[in-house]
């Protein structure tokens, strides 16, 4: 039951960051044969942060041939959440998410995350939200054409998030 209530209590810590977060228990496509992006590993620090709370750190590593092993570290009030997720490429019209799956509950929970790489260096991220949503999409292509429908309106994320690399890693051993 802790377990529960800790993970429940990171995803609200989460959610101070990015907003509303679109979470079901699908992905957006299957993760089979899901394209790698070797110039997203390693790690990746906040840039313009516009809380007291210190830079959010993210720690990306490949963790098999088709998914990344993601880390999101947030220190706020001398406290460290980290948040760990599972995650996979899907393209949305060259539009690229990744399906992240949160670690360390019974049951997979996904949450949506656009990314750009605009150079080796510099990553957006933008988190899909819940807002456009009436319905919470049951399946995989419902979530893909909802998606695809809604791709360039703003309200379908959250506020952008700035990186910057802070290393570049290798894969996992």
């Amino acid at each position: 039951m802790n377990k529960f209530f800790r993970f429940v209590g990171v995803l609200s810590v989460s959610s101070l960051f990015v907003g509303c977060p679109l979470l079901t228990d699908h992905p957006i496509a299957p993760s089979m044969n899901a394209p790698m992006n070797p110039r997203l590993t390693g790690t990746w620090t906040e840039v313009e942060n516009p809380t007291d709370r210190e830079p959010i750190s993210i720690s990306i590593l490949a963790f098999n041939e088709n998914e990344y092993y993601m880390e999101w570290r947030v220190k706020d009030d001398e406290e460290l959440y980290v948040i760990r997720f599972r995650a996979f490429i899907s393209t949305i019209d060259n539009v690229s998410f990744l399906n992240s799956k949160f670690l360390g509950c019974s049951h997979g929970i996904y949450e949506y995350i656009n990314f750009d790489l605009s150079s080796d260096n510099v990553m957006t991220l933008r988190v899909i939200d819940e807002e456009l949503f009436l319905n919470r999409p049951s399946t995989s292509e419902e979530l893909f054409n909802y998606i695809q429908k809604y791709l360039n309106n703003e309200k379908l994320y959250n506020t952008p998030m700035k990186l910057i690399r802070a290393n570049k890693s290798g894969e996992c051993n």
